[in-house]
């Protein structure tokens, strides 16, 4: 009875490392995929990304005619503060 309980135990204790193991197996292919998608990320992604926006939001004034009134209160301001 005594080798039959700890044959038991043992083949538990050994399905529970397998499947720790397998749950670090998992959370390290997360990791390394995560390091992946976020690898590429340089300034000059960066840069190209708030362009992008930028250009999408000027897009969108233009739509709503905000941009000439944004750039004429620009102007405006210039000319006030050169004088």
């Amino acid at each position: 009875e005594a080798a039959r309980l700890a044959r038991e135990s043992d083949e538990s204790e050994k399905a529970a490392l397998k499947a720790l193991q397998a749950q670090k197996a998992t959370l390290m292919e997360a990791q390394t995929s995560r390091a992946r998608i976020w690898r590429p990320v340089t300034a000059t992604s960066l840069a190209s990304i708030y362009a992008q926006k930028e250009d999408f939001g000027q897009h969108i004034l233009k739509k709503t005619g905000m941009l000439d009134t944004l750039l004429d209160n620009d102007d405006q301001e210039k000319k006030r503060s050169s004088n």
